[in-house]
């Protein structure tokens, strides 16, 4: 049926940006001079991807397993990267309908923000 297919391809598109996003979080994070934004981008990309490996299980048991394909990720602005995967995930966490997952999600955007105020200090 079409209506679920298009949720599989949202479901796995959603999960392929946070795995994405920490490959570009860690791509910086190597790139940078700076400590407090190194480390700051550290914390992210560790946090994310304990944050995402958790949702795709949860997900996954949910809505059966699904087939994910990371884009290539490469050095990027990560305050607009940071800005974007949040107003990504804001309009579509409405795809998932259980509260488990949307705590999960919750803890990611928590993430997002958190990490984008540490990437203001020196």
């Amino acid at each position: 049926n079409i209506r679920f297919q298009t949720f599989i391809h949202c479901l796995s598109e959603f999960i392929n940006k946070l795995f994405h996003s920490r490959n570009v979080a860690h791509i910086v994070h190597l790139e940078t001079t700076s400590y407090a934004k190194h480390k700051a981008l550290n914390e992210y990309y560790d946090s994310l991807l304990d944050l995402t490996d958790e949702l795709s299980e949860v997900s996954f048991g949910a809505m059966g397993k699904q087939k994910l394909i990371i884009p290539e990720a490469r050095a990027e602005d990560i305050n607009k990267h940071l800005s974007d995967l949040k107003s990504y995930i804001e309009s579509n966490r409405s795809i998932f309908k259980e509260s488990n997952i949307q705590n999960i999600i919750d803890e990611i955007v928590t993430l997002i923000n958190k990490t984008a105020y540490l990437l203001t200090l020196s």
